[in-house]
């Protein structure tokens, strides 16, 4: 690596820092990007073939009734090309494939195969996609948990509200099963946001050909160490994005770039917490801080980013506090007590899984300030929540997390307060030491804390809140 390409790292790692202090560099995004006051980041991809539509914390498989079948949307016909977008861009293909080569040190034995997709093609990819039986499942527990957190209103019917705004936003993606690359794109030229994406998406062909992505989308760990595990691929690819775009996108290409967003259409998610896009750039806001973080503290080399592939990060606390995966600070396991006896034979339980830091950050900025969220949501040491509904479509969330000392849990109480404070638009109902009870429009939330544990109580009605509660000592 050359001495000017370590400037251009030192001088990124050090823009990414001052971003991030605190939060890495995810209310940037946040604020940037979800908010609707400037164009999306460049690049909203996965590693992998496209997840359902909703890109937020995935979910384990429910047992929770479908909804209503539907007909799967018909393909929109598209036109094919004379020549092939591939062939009319061999010279770009081959000058951004070298750049991203020699700035991550790997390289590919052979060319893999790159296809180029309309917008209507994509859609029609997304819409088949997401009328599958598991997908219409994890999007239904999703809604529920959601609704629970109160960040999404009762009756949003999430697969309609974001179906539209995924096949909106990505704009390329790689698949680890096919090994081929797809760039969306509606001209036969690669404009400069095609290249910033083409970069981006040929390091995923890089990291899956040395250290094998799909090792990477485990479903058998929490659904916070799967978007942690995520983080280090998309946030490695980001990383090389970003460089490629320091070095070959001029400033009028970016704001061409952003001319050309400003005249789509913005899809409008009514009754949906824009918190919940912190889910989506996670991966990549957090993910690329984390990769700088590990390029510098490896002496300005690739070695700790690729050491991580071999032991991935287990938390979202992780991502955001690199100093902690380092030291391998990992969550401490919480097991719920089993609620279904006390509960009784019209209740069912729909999810059991770890929310994790990044998770309670969504939850606090939905209603509290940037730096009360983060200040609150430091500290986490662990957590298990479970969701449960009855034949009624009534919903239950018990959530207990434990932090990494007294005073960490008294600060993620007093910021929580003030979430519950603003959401329901009153003060507590009743406090008897440290637990509170709120009376929101979906019931009573309790708010309880034992030294460095918290619990929190989602529940319909103060008989079901009081049933759960007995099952918890101390609180």
């Amino acid at each position: 690596m050359t001495k000017t390409q370590i400037i251009i790292l030192t001088v990124l790692g050090l823009i990414l820092c001052a971003i991030g202090a605190g939060l890495v560099s995810v209310l940037y995004l946040y604020q940037a990007g979800l908010t609707a006051s400037g164009p999306p980041q460049p690049v909203i991809v996965s590693a992998t073939r496209p997840p359902p539509p909703p890109t937020a914390t995935p979910t384990r498989r429910p047992t929770v009734a479908l909804p209503p079948a539907q007909d799967t949307p018909r393909p929109t016909p598209t036109a094919t090309y004379a020549v092939k977008p591939e062939q009319i861009n061999e010279r770009k293909i081959r000058e951004i494939t070298e750049f991203v080569e020699q700035w991550r040190n790997l390289s590919l034995p052979q060319p893999i195969p790159i296809e180029f997709l309309r917008r209507a093609q994509l859609r029609d990819e997304w819409a088949a996609a997401s009328y599958e039986r598991e997908t219409l499942e994890a999007i239904r527990t999703q809604q529920a948990f959601y609704q629970a957190m109160g960040l999404i209103e009762p009756g949003v019917d999430l697969l309609a509200t974001t179906l539209e705004a995924q096949a909106a936003g990505i704009m390329g993606y790689y698949t680890p099963d096919e090994k081929t690359m797809y760039i969306i794109a509606e001209s036969v030229n690669m404009f400069a946001e095609e290249e910033m994406i083409f970069a981006h998406e040929y390091t995923h062909a890089l990291q899956d050909y040395h250290f094998d992505l799909s090792n990477f989308f485990d479903a058998d760990v929490s659904a916070d160490a799967q978007l942690a595990a995520r983080s280090l691929p998309e946030g490695d690819a980001r990383l090389v994005q970003d460089l490629f775009t320091w070095e070959n996108i001029t400033q009028d290409q970016l704001d061409y770039t952003v001319y050309r967003y400003l005249f789509q259409e913005q899809l409008q998610q009514e009754g949906v917490s824009p918190a919940l896009g912190i889910f989506t750039y996670f991966p990549y806001s957090a993910g690329e801080f984390f990769a700088v973080y590990l390029f510098i503290e490896g002496n300005y080399s690739w070695d700790k980013v690729n050491a991580a592939y071999r032991q991935p990060p287990v938390s979202t606390e992780q991502v955001m506090h690199p100093e902690k995966y380092l030291a391998d600070e990992r969550p401490v396991p919480i097991k719920l007590p089993d609620l279904g006896p006390e509960l009784g034979q019209a209740w069912q339980e729909l999810d059991r899984d770890v929310l994790g830091e990044a998770g309670f950050l969504v939850w606090l900025i939905d209603q509290t300030s940037d730096q009360t969220a983060i200040d609150g949501a430091a500290g986490w040491g662990g957590d298990t929540y479970a969701l449960w509904t009855d034949e009624d479509g009534r919903l239950l969330l018990v959530e207990q997390s434990q932090w990494d000392s007294q005073a960490e849990a008294v600060e993620f109480g007093e910021a929580f307060t003030i979430y519950l404070n603003r959401r329901t638009g009153s003060q507590p109902a009743e406090t008897v030491g440290a637990a509170s009870i709120w009376m929101a429009d979906s019931g009573p939330i309790l708010l309880s804390r034992n030294d460095n544990r918290v619990l929190i109580i989602v529940a319909p009605d103060s008989d079901t809140l009081s049933a759960v509660r007995r099952q918890f000592d101390g609180f």
